[in-house]
């Protein structure tokens, strides 16, 4: 383990058994992850001893995917089930990707337009769900922004807010899967909005209704702290009318893949 990952975890330690409470706790640490030099520190060392050392990037890179929402999921450090750190990266689409952003890979031949490609970010439509987590969470913007909003929910349609259709998801790293179970129409009403530019971070408890979407014009990156799980499963809300969400399968990163990623993520937040 390299010194700026052991510093981490102590830091994160400390965090979340903070007396002022966990979530504050996690959202000092997480603050004080993502400063320039600490973070810099981080990832260079842990890049360096991936590429010193192959394996020892096996386990986070099964740990790390493409994930349904529309980011890549990178776990940096994690002690669980007690918490996870991770890096989240979202891509604007191909046609909004500056110079920085890697070239849309080339369509195999016999792959119809608009099809998903194999291997790649799974159901991006996902990115529009409102929901919520099984963890309390503490999350800082390391570059581009987001627009964060929040959500109360009704179980009743008749109520005040936007008709929606109500799913419990579930998921396991042993089946591989993301899915969604129907549990009736709700009413679904938006009760904040933020803008989060890059330096600025929130913290969410477990069973807060929101949905954040990415700058679209540039690449956006988190600093991402999972904490212990307190729930079996999350809430997840779509409009009314709309198909039923598909269960999706989980793609892990490959080690390289995940290299690959942590370079990227320290060129955007140097």
């Amino acid at each position: 383990m390299t010194t700026a990952a052991q510093g981490a975890r102590e830091l994160i330690e400390a965090g979340i058994g903070s007396p002022e409470g966990f979530l504050t706790g996690a959202e000092n640490a997480v603050r004080r992850l993502a400063g320039p030099a600490d973070l810099d520190a981080l990832l260079a060392g842990l890049i360096r001893q991936g590429e010193e050392h192959p394996e020892t990037v096996s386990v986070p890179a099964r740990l790390s995917d493409r994930h349904p929402l529309g980011f890549t999921k990178l776990v940096l450090l994690g002690e669980e089930p007690r918490y996870l750190l991770r890096a989240h990266l979202w891509d604007p689409p191909p046609d909004r990707r500056g110079p920085a952003a890697p070239a849309a890979p080339e369509r195999p031949p016999g792959r119809p337009e608009g099809a998903p490609r194999r291997g790649g970010p799974e159901r991006p439509a996902a990115a529009g769900h409102i929901h919520n987590h099984r963890f309390a969470l503490a999350s800082r913007i390391l570059c581009g922004s987001l627009t964060m909003q929040v959500f109360a929910a009704n179980p009743y349609a008749g109520g005040e807010g936007m008709v929606m259709s109500g799913y419990r998801e579930s998921s396991s790293r042993e089946e591989g899967r993301w899915r969604l179970e129907r549990t009736g129409p709700a009413s679904v009403r938006q009760t904040a909005q933020l803008c989060l530019p890059r330096g600025t971070g929130y913290a969410l408890a477990a069973e807060v209704l929101h949905r954040v979407e990415p700058a679209p014009d540039g690449p956006t990156a988190t600093l991402f702290l999972q904490t212990a799980l307190t729930r079996r499963g999350t809430e997840v809300y779509v409009p009314a009318g709309r198909p039923e969400p598909a269960p999706v399968r989980r793609r892990a990163l490959s080690a390289r893949e995940y290299l690959d990623a942590l370079r990227r993520l320290r060129t955007l937040v140097r």
